[in-house]
């Protein structure tokens, strides 16, 4: 049977694999955790910044606060997809041969290896999965300038520009510290 991968053969600095480095990923209640102070984070960077634009309206602060939550969501989404892509392409579409070589042609399998991804193989899974995570920063920087654009019409007691920017700004750091741990590891999978 193929030989699995498990926390203590990764180090904690990671390993090197063909793919790129593969990271340790932690224990799955640390992944929950992280997930709700994500959270939590989206909505302190949403109460700073609306409290950054002066008096505004209920509205433009709930567009503020939006704009932090649906990068953390919608992110996950994406991530997700492309994992689960991944995950598809690389174990079961090669399953699906299997099956549909035993089925059609009744050729059994040559042994059981053949059905579970090799150690190398499942490292750069996890390293594609894991390097997918950029999806967070990819969609903060749309989002955030649909915010900011959005910020543009508020009656507010800053500068457009300023608020602009610092929903810009904020938006693509947030992506980029969402990122930046997805990548070594810290966002459950939906599947777990």
């Amino acid at each position: 049977m193929a030989e699995r991968m498990n926390r203590t053969e990764i180090p904690n600095e990671g390993i090197e694999t063909p793919s790129g480095r593969l990271y340790p990923p932690p224990k799955h209640g640390s992944q929950i955790i992280f997930f709700i102070a994500a959270f939590f984070i989206a909505i302190v960077l949403g109460w700073i910044v609306s409290e950054s634009a002066g008096n505004i309206s209920e509205l433009a602060s709930g567009v503020i606060y939006f704009t932090y939550i649906i990068i953390l969501f919608s992110g996950y989404a994406v991530w997700a997809g492309i994992a689960g892509s991944i995950a598809f392409r690389t174990i079961k579409v090669p399953l699906f041969k299997i099956l549909f070589r035993f089925i059609i042609h009744k050729q059994k399998p040559a042994s059981i290896e053949e059905l579970f991804p090799t150690q190398e193989e499942a490292a750069n899974i996890m390293v594609k999965v894991q390097k997918a995570a950029r999806s967070f920063f990819i969609l903060s920087v749309p989002v955030g300038l649909a915010g900011g654009f959005l910020s543009l019409f508020f009656n507010k007691e800053i500068s457009s520009v300023f608020l602009f920017v610092i929903i810009t700004a904020t938006s693509a750091s947030y992506g980029y510290f969402l990122f930046y741990y997805g990548r070594r590891g810290y966002m459950p999978f939906p599947e777990d």
